[in-house]
């Protein structure tokens, strides 16, 4: 899809005579509270020391699993560089250049720009306690930065040269041809593409970096080319993978490092090419792409969000405005302009991508000035086969039920889970992910709760639950605007002994039924995870404004659980609440609004 668009002669790059600092018309256009907002920045990266980025810290990720430790201060260095070079850019006075000569010495003086955890050169190997520096990995993180330096260097290129000689930047453009383009020229990582690489996230957001990189350290025409080409087979790779219906099997945060970079490398290719990209904006696949993060959106900042994602996935802002406009997507053109108007001025020390940060300053203004499309009606129905999840919506309710398989990338065990909200107001929840360390993601990853279906709303077998993989799924008997049927039984351990699972989900603007059906060598356990804590009634579970009623009485115990996660922390409160409702053969529960 995306390769016959490069096979144009790439012409002169847009970018490279745009964002100059020297070109004083497009930074002098910025609004001045843009401006000052990013001063404010510089300053206070301008105020602080370069943090040390000691082996001790590397060590620790395959010492003890720890990641934050050398994280923190990775992500801060890179924070500050994108600040200082922003403040430069906009002041142009030389305030800023001299530390920001440091921080260029600082990031190039690393042994290797890969984190830790990535250390590797196989994606399910474990990772290297030194960095591999004679054949450099590339990671998310590596290719981030190699955009980072690549672009201050750009901007900064006259007013670098001035103050330490061209040196300076000649030593960056030789640390970034070493360390990324060979090696991602002669060689070949797993996100790449290829017949057997499964691929995720890792593609669009490394290719969008590496396109990034390549477009503004000035290559050569012929290297420029090979890379520009594979970059395109890159991304053909991952839409060939990708279901034609554009669900994102990793969640809605995880959304803006795949659909959402795959808009930032059409971008920088349409840049490069010119027209040739922009034909692909009409490919239904890429539309659908788009239309995910409204689709699975609740309200306020709560997305749907089912694997390795958090409810509070982050607000939309330029890029998305900006992936919307080219697509004509009204929905997602107005959620990125009520996001980016509710916060204008974020001080963009969280971010330390500085392209998305050069983007808010330039785009940022006509955000705050463009009014608000209509709002489009609320899509009641929803149906994504490419990774069985259906949502629906009625009166406030929304409800998200997931069919499909073990097998997502950040996957959990949550084969036939519900998730149901209230207007804002969460009644039955996927808890997320805790703060990721070495055990997120080798063979331990299900010791972790959160990835067990027995924290999911389902119902388990103990001591069995679901396990992971392609082979554990669910079959969909049928769905419709208004229900799904879904037969679970070849989600679970065998040894649970589940010969049927039936579970059926119907819902009105007043209700949702389950109805549970089961024959199993062990007795069910239903599990329903929520925020409130519930108080035991007859034949219910009572919650402060709704309540489940069940068909027959049950046995149900309430367990207090603890969030003192960091991760956890930023959705939820310091303590949810997993009721687990025992059951013979079958049992139908509603969930109604109280009478309050």
């Amino acid at each position: 899809m995306v390769s016959p668009a490069v096979a144009n002669k790439p012409s002169k790059d847009r970018i490279l005579v745009e964002m100059k600092a020297s070109n004083r018309g497009v930074w002098q256009a910025i609004a001045a509270e843009f401006k000052a907002n990013a001063i404010r920045n510089g300053e206070e990266a301008l105020s602080r020391p370069w943090a040390p980025l000691p082996f001790s810290l590397y060590r620790q990720f395959v010492a003890n699993g720890n990641r934050t430790n050398y994280e923190t201060p990775y992500f801060e260095r890179r924070r500050m560089l994108g600040s200082l070079v922003l403040a430069e850019c906009i002041e142009h006075r030389g305030r800023f250049v001299a530390q920001i000569v440091e921080g260029l010495w600082a990031l190039i003086g690393e042994p290797t720009w890969v984190l830790p955890a990535h250390n590797k050169y196989g994606r399910d190997t474990p990772a290297h306690p030194f960095p591999l520096t004679s054949r450099p990995v590339l990671d998310l993180f590596s290719c981030d930065t190699a955009a980072l330096l690549s672009l201050s260097v750009l901007l900064l290129e006259d007013e670098l040269a001035a103050y330490a000689g061209r040196e300076v930047i000649e030593s960056v453009h030789h640390h970034l041809h070493e360390r990324l383009v060979r090696p991602y020229l002669d060689d070949h990582s797993w996100w790449m593409g290829g017949t057997d690489d499964m691929l995720n996230n890792w593609t669009t957001w490394c290719t969008q970096n590496v396109l990034l990189t390549a477009l503004t350290m000035g290559l050569e025409t012929e290297e420029r080319t090979r890379l520009i080409t594979k970059a395109a087979s890159s991304l053909d790779y991952w839409l060939d993978q990708y279901g034609e219906d554009g669900c994102c099997d990793e969640g809605a945060s995880y959304w803006r490092a795949a659909g959402l970079c795959l808009w930032g490398s059409l971008h920088l290719l349409e840049e490069a090419i010119g027209e040739g990209v922009t034909s692909l904006y009409k490919e239904s696949k890429i539309h659908n792409i788009a239309s995910y993060i409204t689709n699975v959106h609740i309200a306020g900042e709560l997305y749907l969000n089912f694997a390795d994602c958090s409810p509070k996935a982050g607000i939309l802002g330029v890029r998305e405005y900006l992936f919307g406009k080219a697509l004509g997507d009204q929905a997602l053109v107005r959620k990125a302009l009520e996001d980016f108007k509710a916060h204008p001025f974020d001080s963009g020390l969280g971010e330390y991508n500085l392209f998305y940060r050069l983007l808010r300053l330039m785009y940022g203004q006509q955000l705050l000035d463009e009014p608000l499309p209509p709002a489009p009606a609320p899509n009641p129905f929803i149906w994504y086969p490419s990774v069985g999840l259906a949502i629906y919506r009625r009166g406030s309710f929304t409800l998200a039920v997931k069919a499909g398989d073990n097998n997502d990338s950040h996957n959990h065990n949550d084969v036939g889970s519900l998730i149901l909200y209230d207007g804002e107001k969460p009644l039955l929840i996927d808890i997320g992910v805790e703060t990721y360390t070495k055990t997120t993601f080798n063979e331990h990853r299900y010791t972790l709760y959160p990835m067990q279906s027995h924290y999911h709303n389902v119902a388990n077998f103990p001591p069995y639950g679901q396990e992971p993989g392609e082979a554990f799924k669910a079959q969909v008997i049928s769905v419709s605007d208004s229900s799904i049927d879904l037969e679970l039984n070849e989600a679970y351990a065998r040894e649970a002994g589940v010969t049927s699972y039936r579970r059926r989900v119907t819902i009105d603007d007043t209700k949702i039924v389950v109805s549970e059906r089961i024959e199993a060598q062990h007795t069910p356990l239903l599990t329903l995870m929520t925020v409130d804590q519930p108080e035991g009634e007859g034949n219910a579970l009572i919650f402060d404004s709704w309540k489940i009623v069940f068909d027959r009485p049950v046995e149900a115990t309430v367990e207090a659980i603890a969030i003192d996660d960091e991760r956890l922390r930023q959705a939820w409160p310091d303590t949810l609440y997993r009721t687990t409702v025992a059951f013979e053969h079958g049992v139908v529960w509603t969930v109604v609004r109280r009478n309050v």
